[in-house]
């Protein structure tokens, strides 16, 4: 292998290791925005199951009635 190969391959091996050291940065920055998200998202599950829970489930009783008038007036 020549001198001029060599440096070439040293060259690229160098940036490529480079590239590799800036992805895992950016993996590392993804990771913790997949963690919040997740958190986020596991927060939203709990708020709209504590609705479901707490929600007070409309008087079908009372809007029968209403219509019946309406229907017989």
């Amino acid at each position: 292998m020549s001198e001029f190969s060599r440096r070439r391959l040293k060259s690229t091996i160098a940036s490529a290791l480079l590239n590799i050291d800036d992805m895992k940065q950016d993996l590392a920055i993804i990771r913790d925005q997949c963690k919040l998200l997740e958190e986020e998202m596991r927060a939203i599950r709990v708020r709209s199951k504590r609705a479901r829970i707490h929600a007070v489930p409309p008087n079908r009783s009372h809007l029968d009635a209403s219509e019946v008038r309406k229907n017989s007036a």
